[in-house]
C-alpha cells in the first residue's frame, strides 16, 4: 500500500504558471524490509539532475533509519531514480550505488551534499545527455531512493518517493512608462519603471534585473536591441516589481530615445533554481524618449518702421521650433507666423503692418510631444509715413530728462508731417563725437560714431515734443547715409529707450 503525507497544492494559474505540489510517498510493501527511508525536498527546488550533481546548498534531504533494536552495524548501498513524463534515470548499478553505515536503530541523516555523485551523468542510466542537463519538463517529477546490503547485495528498503510537479512561467508584463512614451526633464532625473509578474512564487523567490540602453538607430526593430551581447547602459537588481531611475544612476541624455526591458532571474541557492521562466525571463522591449524641458522664449528686441516690424528673442531649449504671434492692441484675434527651421537667427520680420498702429506681439515656443510655451507678449507701435524714429518712447511719469525748450526750438513733433527738402547729393566725409545730424525735423546729436565717406553707425540723443513737454530720446543708426549739410539722406535711425 502507499501512505502519503505533506502534500501541498498550488493551483495552476492562466495555463503556464509554476505549480509547485510536493508530494512525500513512502513505499511500503507485504515485505518487513529492515530499513526505511523518509525523503524531503524543499524549495528552491532542483530544476535538473546536473544540479543536483554540483549544487553547493542543501536542497534534498533524506532519514535511513536501521529498525533492528539492537546496535549492531550495517554497510548499505544507496541508489536514486529520478522519472518523468519522458524518462526515468537511475543508478547504472550497485558498482556505482554510494556505501553509507547504518548503526541499529540510529537515524543516519544526509543531503544531497553527500551523495551528489550518484547524480554525475556517468553514474546513471535511461538518460540522455541533454535531457541530463536541460531543465526538467513541465510534468510531475519522482525522486526514488533505495537501500541494499553492500554484501549480498540483497534489498534492504522500499524505493521510496518524492514528487514535485514543475510548470514554466511567464515573463513579467511591462506598465510603465507606456512603449514609445516622452518623458521630459525634470531637473532632477527620477524615473519610476514598473512591471507586473506572472508567477505564482512567493514575494523574494524571484529577482528582477531593469536594463537600460541607449537607442543609437531608432529604425531598428526595438525588439532587436537587446539581441547578442547589447552594451548596457544601467542594470540594476530588486525583488520588488518597480525601480526608481533617479540621480544616483549614469545621467540619461535629453532628446535621446532609450531602450528598457525586465529579466525575472529565480533566486539562485548554490545552483538551484525555484522555477523557470519561457525567454529566459525576458520581457518584452520597451522604448521612450528622454525630453529637454520646454523653456520659455524671451524677447530681447523689437525695431519697428511704418510697415514693418523686426522681432528678436532668446531661446533656452534646443530642437525648439517657433512660432511669432501679433495683432492690433484693440483686436482680439493673434495672427501666427511660424518661423521656418531653417531660420536660426532667433529673429524675424513681421511685414506689411499698418502705419500708426499699436501692436501686441509675442513668440511661442513649440517643444517635442506637442508642448507649447510662450513669452510675455510685448508693445510696439510702427510709425506714421516719413517718419524715421520707428518706435514710440515709453514716457516716465516723473521724466528726468524732461527740458523746457519751446516746442518752436525743437522744431519736432511726434506724428508732425515734416516739410519736404531738397537733399544735396555731396556726402560728408567725417562724422564726430557731439556733431549733431539731421533725421527729416529731429535733431540727434551724435554719442558715439563709426565709418566714414558718408555712410556711418553710431549712437545719440534725439529731442521730441510731445504733449506739450520735450523728452531726450536715445536712438541709434546703422549704416545711414549723411551729406555735407549733416543730413540723414538714407537709413533709419531706431529708438532704444
Amino acid at each position: 500500500m502507499y501512505l502519503k503525507k505533506n502534500s501541498i497544492y498550488i493551483s495552476f494559474l492562466f495555463g503556464v504558471i509554476l505549480m509547485l505540489s510536493n508530494t512525500s510517498s513512502a513505499q511500503i510493501s507485504n515485505t518487513n524490509y529492515p530499513v526505511s527511508i523518509t525523503p524531503v525536498l524543499f524549495p528552491p527546488f532542483p530544476s535538473s539532475i546536473q544540479f543536483l550533481n554540483t549544487a553547493q546548498t542543501p536542497v534534498l534531504n533524506i532519514t535511513i533509519t536501521n529498525k533492528s533494536s539492537n546496535a549492531s552495524i550495517q554497510n548499505v548501498l544507496l541508489g536514486v531514480t529520478v522519472q518523468t513524463n519522458s524518462f526515468l534515470a537511475q543508478t547504472r548499478s550497485l558498482n556505482q550505488a554510494q556505501q553509507f553505515t547504518l548503526i541499529g536503530n540510529t537515524p543516519l541523516q544526509l543531503s544531497n551534499l553527500d551523495f551528489s555523485s550518484l547524480y554525475s551523468f556517468a553514474n546513471l542510466t535511461g538518460i540522455t545527455q541533454a535531457q541530463y542537463s536541460a531543465p526538467f519538463p513541465q510534468s510531475t517529477i519522482t525522486f526514488g531512493f533505495v537501500v541494499y546490503d553492500a554484501i549480498t547485495r540483497v534489498q534492504l528498503s522500499n524505493v521510496n518517493t518524492y514528487q514535485v510537479t514543475y510548470s514554466i512561467n511567464n515573463p513579467p508584463t511591462l506598465q510603465l512608462p507606456l512603449d514609445r512614451a516622452s518623458i521630459v526633464e525634470q531637473g532632477v532625473q527620477n524615473i519610476s519603471f514598473q512591471w507586473m509578474p506572472r508567477q505564482s512564487n512567493a514575494p523574494g523567490s524571484v529577482e528582477y534585473f531593469l536594463q537600460l540602453i541607449q537607442v543609437l538607430d531608432t529604425n531598428i526593430n526595438p525588439q532587436q536591441f537587446f539581441a547578442g551581447n547589447p552594451r548596457l547602459l544601467f542594470e540594476g537588481s530588486t525583488i520588488a516589481t518597480n525601480f526608481v531611475y533617479n540621480a544616483l544612476h549614469p545621467p540619461l541624455i535629453p532628446n535621446q530615445t532609450y531602450a528598457w526591458r525586465v529579466q525575472a532571474r529565480p533566486v539562485d541557492y548554490g545552483g538551484f533554481t525555484s522555477t523557470n521562466f519561457l525567454e529566459g525571463g525576458n520581457s518584452s522591449v520597451r522604448t521612450f524618449k528622454y525630453v529637454e524641458a520646454c523653456k520659455v522664449p524671451i524677447i530681447t528686441s523689437l525695431e519697428n518702421t511704418s510697415n514693418n516690424a523686426t522681432i528678436s528673442w532668446n531661446s533656452f531649449t534646443s530642437s525648439q521650433t517657433f512660432i511669432v504671434s501679433y495683432k492690433p492692441q484693440n483686436q482680439m484675434q493673434w495672427i501666427d507666423v511660424v518661423v521656418p527651421r531653417s531660420n536660426i537667427s532667433n529673429s524675424m520680420v513681421i511685414p506689411n503692418l499698418s502705419q500708426g498702429v499699436s501692436y501686441n506681439i509675442k513668440v511661442k515656443g513649440l517643444c517635442f510631444g506637442g508642448n507649447i510655451v510662450e513669452s510675455v507678449a510685448s508693445n510696439f507701435s510702427t510709425t506714421s509715413a516719413n517718419s524715421t524714429i520707428v518706435t514710440t518712447p515709453t514716457i516716465p511719469s516723473n521724466p528726468s530728462n524732461e527740458n523746457t525748450p519751446s516746442r518752436a526750438a525743437i522744431n519736432a513733433s511726434c506724428g508732425a508731417v515734416p516739410a519736404k527738402i531738397d537733399l544735396k547729393s555731396t556726402l560728408l566725409s567725417d562724422l564726430r563725437v557731439n556733431d549733431k545730424i539731421t533725421s527729416n525735423d529731429f535733431e540727434i546729436t551724435v554719442e558715439t560714431v563709426s565709418g566714414s565717406n558718408g555712410r556711418f553707425s553710431g549712437t545719440g540723443v534725439a529731442q521730441v515734443w510731445l504733449h506739450g513737454k520735450t523728452f531726450n530720446v536715445r536712438v541709434r543708426f546703422n549704416s545711414i547715409t549723411i551729406n555735407t549739410d549733416k543730413r540723414v539722406t538714407a537709413g533709419e535711425i531706431i529708438t532704444t529707450n
